[in-house]
């Protein structure tokens, strides 16, 4: 039997093991004595080791943070990493968040596509030679985490009392192969304003967005109220009462030039039109390092690139004006060349220039595995052997569940061309990729791990 006749075959077990994850809603909770993240990501968890213990494997729980699925005896050669935790369900959308649903061949619900669905794939192409008797010359070990979406910290925990293998691979991201992801450095910038019109200036909701809606209110309606412009770019402008809103377009940090930042553009226009003194100098000062419609880094002189990760990227994500205080909070997003140290000092020493002190929330080296190595040389031929499409590596600006493991790359799920609502309303999945997507894992593990790929 083929790997693709004996998936499709298990397409009513896989989705049964899916829709029992998909139930739960996973959302990192309270930390309890025996649930480090949350009682639901630990209830997740210990679903998803059942259905495993169920299909024949040896599992673990690790410390209520991760657990382990093992195919064959002895130290692994491969792990494939992936978590089980998820993003709030959506609260507007056409299906519910925590049932799993199946509509015109598409599967809904949250973490279908993150990551519940791909772990599920992993898991089923373990069970593919468990199942079929097929021997692996180097065993294989599935570990499903359950803090993914808040930073990590199970996964670095695990590490400080095991060690991965020298292959790990992750479903968490897209195709071809992703092995190079860029440094991030967070940090808020502060200082003194005096406040003569405004009570408050705010924007944004989260560090790693580009914020679609910011707000002024004036403390009273200034005599240049009628002055203020109604557009700047893309970005449209309101009244109401004493409040003047902004309204742009959202994008994720990674990519804050496929958005249109409302807070930037607020602050061009609070700069242009406040009368002279020291509140109009300091929304200068703003449009001075960050000049609306400019996402390089350009105002604090730290533009730059190189040839495979691409240009650095900054994002103001959050803004709050208030009392006195001044407080921003930036994502960068800096090539493989450069390191986070030598950014921070850039970034530090242009603020204060400004009268900003800058104060770092993260700081995270570039990832890069090489793709001369055996285990991107050998996912890259799977993949166009298994598609027709030419195989090649892809960085990028976001960080996958690899982005600190030496050697790492991310091997799938996400295919260009298709939106799959991730941490969206109506998150979404085609059902043939759940079976595509699982039969290029057991072709990937045969070819790492087998008797041909040794």
């Amino acid at each position: 039997m083929t790997p693709q006749e004996w998936v499709t075959n298990q397409l009513p077990n896989m989705e049964e093991v899916l829709k029992a994850l998909v139930a739960i809603p996973s959302v990192q909770g309270a930390a309890t004595e025996n649930a480090p993240y949350g009682t639901q990501p630990l209830h997740c968890l210990e679903e998803f080791l059942r259905q495993a213990q169920a299909l024949g494997f040896p599992v673990s729980l690790e410390d209520q943070r991760m657990g382990e699925v093992r195919l064959g005896e002895g130290s692994p050669s491969l792990a494939i990493l992936g978590h089980l935790d998820v993003v709030p369900g959506w609260t507007g959308g056409e299906h519910p968040s925590y049932e799993l649903t199946k509509e015109d061949g598409v599967y809904y619900g949250r973490g279908v596509i993150d990551d519940k669905g791909p772990m599920v794939s992993a898991l089923f192409a373990l069970y593919y030679f468990l199942e079929q008797g097929i021997s692996l010359d180097a065993p294989v070990m599935l570990l499903a985490g359950t803090d993914e979406e808040n930073g990590s910290a199970d996964l670095e925990y695990y590490r400080k009392n095991h060690t991965l293998p020298s292959m790990v691979i992750t479903p968490d991201a897209s195709y071809p192969v992703i092995n190079g992801e860029k440094g991030m450095l967070r940090f808020l910038l502060q200082r003194k304003v005096s406040q003569t019109y405004l009570s408050e200036v705010t924007g944004g909701e989260v560090i790693n967005g580009v914020p679609q809606n910011a707000e002024a209110e004036f403390v009273f309606v200034p005599p240049f109220w009628s002055t203020l412009p109604d557009q700047i770019g893309e970005v449209r402008f309101a009244k109401n009462g004493q409040k003047y809103y902004a309204h742009g377009k959202n994008a994720h940090a990674s990519t804050p030039e496929l958005g249109e930042n409302a807070l930037t553009a607020l602050w061009q226009a609070l700069a242009e039109t406040l009368p002279a003194g020291k509140e109009k100098h300091l929304f200068q000062d703003l449009v001075t390092l960050f000049p609306h419609g400019k996402t390089g880094g350009e105002g604090f002189d730290a533009a730059c690139s190189d040839p495979i990760s691409g240009r650095l990227t900054l994002n103001p994500g959050f803004c709050q004006i208030r009392g006195g205080l001044a407080e921003i909070f930036c994502d960068v997003r800096f090539p493989l060349d450069r390191t986070a140290k030598e950014m921070l000092v850039q970034f530090t020493r242009k603020a204060a220039e400004y009268r900003f002190i800058l104060t770092p929330l993260l700081q995270e080296e570039p990832h890069y595995t090489p793709e001369d190595g055996r285990l991107v040389s050998t996912l890259l031929k799977v993949y166009q052997q298994h598609t027709g499409k030419e195989g090649s590596c892809i960085s990028i600006g976001g960080g996958t569940y690899v982005h600190n493991i030496p050697g790492g790359v991310a091997f799938g799920m996400e295919r260009d061309g298709y939106d799959y609502h991730m941490h969206g309303a109506d998150e979404r999945l085609p059902v043939q990729e759940l079976v595509d997507n699982t039969v290029l894992y057991i072709k990937a593990i045969q070819a790492l791990c087998g008797k041909e790929g040794a």
